[in-house]
């Protein structure tokens, strides 16, 4: 037999709460929720200072969904005492997306029209970036993300080889030419003045006679 419910986790040290939904066929499976920020809170302060709450039962996965789009609404997610990262009555994964292969073409086609653009459209990696970042900055400034956010992120974890080649094949195409920050220039130092900096290629014959030399020199005497 399988349950249907919707659930509440509260942090009783700091009175924050999670409201979820679950299906299972055993109640008492110790499910605590697999939303990000629940589990990271449950990491740091222990599984013993949180309390679960069953709050209703549904007959089918449908009216769980249903429910659970009423309870946590935009306003919820919004409230600094949740752990809710997103509205409810989206469904999980294996909800949406029964078709798994439909799915599967569907990431990949989203996948090549996003590197095509990243590849080719300048203004699009524009807005992207800008839209990252002013996402970001509004979890920040509605106590979704601390400086402790981070501490579950990659720690711990490693690149897989794979992953390491396709990163420095991107970079490698990306950071060629006038890709590359450092087209164009080169680091000039001058004894005298203790001091480096770095000219356009136009410029360095004429610091070159002004006294400069070619290179970098660091605190320890070393020319890079």
């Amino acid at each position: 037999m399988k349950f249907y419910y919707i659930y509440k986790v509260t942090n009783k040290i700091n009175g924050k709460i999670y409201v979820g939904i679950h299906k299972t066929t055993k109640l008492d499976d110790g499910y605590m929720g697999s939303g990000k920020y629940i589990k990271r809170a449950i990491n740091k302060h222990g599984i013993e200072h949180f309390e679960k709450e069953i709050l209703e039962t549904f007959n089918s996965q449908e009216e769980m969904y249903k429910r659970e789009a009423e309870l946590v609404n935009k306003n919820f997610v919004k409230d600094k005492n949740t752990y809710n990262l997103k509205v409810g009555g989206e469904g999980s994964w294996d909800y949406i997306n029964s078709d798994s292969e439909k799915q599967r073409i569907k990431c990949i086609k989203g996948n090549l029209v996003q590197k095509t653009e990243y590849y080719t459209n300048p203004l699009w990696c524009k807005k992207r970036s800008k839209k990252i970042s002013d996402s970001m900055k509004e979890q920040y400034k509605n106590g979704r993300k601390t400086n402790d956010s981070f501490i579950y992120g990659f720690k711990g974890k490693k690149h897989t080889p794979e992953t390491k080649r396709k990163i420095a094949m991107a970079n490698s195409i990306h950071q060629k030419g006038e890709g590359n920050s450092q087209y164009g220039t080169r680091w000039i130092y001058n004894v005298e003045l203790k001091e480096n900096k770095k000219v356009k290629e136009e410029e360095l014959q004429e610091c070159i006679n002004n006294g400069w030399k070619r290179g970098r020199k660091n605190i320890f005497g070393r020319i890079n």
